[in-house]
């Protein structure tokens, strides 16, 4: 019996519950994370306005200060570490349960690591598929480049749909980083995940 308590425990820790304390709120949604993405690839802070303000991540084994955080702060902080200004760092709200400690992720820190020039370390994965169909974008849009790569995945055995979304990939970082302001027009019409 006593391992099934410790087993507990560790699934409770792991799915960011908190000794009957509910957090209030839901993970974010696919469009959410791209958001965060969108905000320090773009360094457009209304990306970071877009995410539902209690959408919150958790990952237990990141180090202390940082295992809980509402999505829409992160992606505030992330950016005022991208951009070295503190000015983002004004609506970075901490969330922290009684097992998952989110204490760094505040208003305070960020301002001083700003200061600092700290890098932010950020990496996401979402459904760029979902992502750029949304948007507006089609296979018919992709470079030439873009489709060789994805005729050479398929020509080596992957997967068709494999091939797809790796396609996907590389048309995003495409479109985000050589035709960024298309690409910030779209992207300003994808819904807001207000109250």
């Amino acid at each position: 019996m006593k391992y099934i308590n410790v087993l507990l425990l560790f699934v409770c820790f792991l799915s960011a519950c908190s000794s009957g304390t509910a957090i209030d709120g839901r993970a974010p949604n696919q469009f959410e994370i791209a958001y965060h993405d969108f905000a320090l690839k773009l360094e457009d802070s209304s990306f970071c306005y877009k995410i539902y303000t209690k959408a919150y991540s958790a990952a237990g084994f990141n180090p202390k200060g940082y295992q809980i955080s509402y999505k829409r702060s992160s992606c505030l902080y992330d950016l005022a570490l991208k951009t070295k200004n503190p000015y983002f760092c004004n609506d970075v709200v901490s969330l922290s349960t009684a097992l998952l400690d989110g204490s760094k992720i505040s208003k305070e820190n960020c301002i001083k690591e700003a200061e600092q020039g700290r890098r932010a370390e950020t990496s996401f994965s979402f459904n760029k598929t979902l992502l750029m169909t949304a948007m507006g974008y089609s296979e018919d849009m992709w470079p030439d480049e873009v489709k060789r790569e994805f005729q050479e995945f398929v020509s080596i055995g992957s997967d068709e749909s494999r091939a797809r979304d790796l396609a996907w990939d590389s048309f995003y970082l495409s479109e985000i980083y050589k035709n960024k302001n298309d690409f910030q027009n779209m992207a300003s019409k994808l819904p807001a995940f207000i109250e």
